[in-house]
């Protein structure tokens, strides 16, 4: 993410990135909660470790929410593009 965020792209493509940067802080958030899960199930604390899994499930459903946006708004991008080079 702080790569990504170290670029600037056109304002046609700045959603995209927006979406991208979304998506990935989802991720970071699912792995996080993963990672604590674990850590709480490993100390026998099962209540905590199910709320943290069930937080890195809609974390998830949030990353691929995102990743979907994108990949739609990408299209819709080459295609524009894609028929002004033609």
């Amino acid at each position: 993410m702080d790569d990504s965020d170290l670029y600037s792209v056109s304002p046609d493509l700045q959603g995209i990135k927006d979406e991208y940067r979304s998506a990935m802080v989802q991720a970071n958030w699912a792995a996080y909660y993963i990672s604590t899960g674990i850590e709480d199930s490993n100390k026998g604390d099962t209540k905590t470790a199910t709320s943290d899994l069930n937080q890195a499930v809609q974390n998830m459903k949030s990353c691929t929410e995102h990743t979907n946006n994108l990949n739609k708004m990408l299209k819709s991008y080459n295609s524009k593009h894609n028929n002004q080079n033609a």
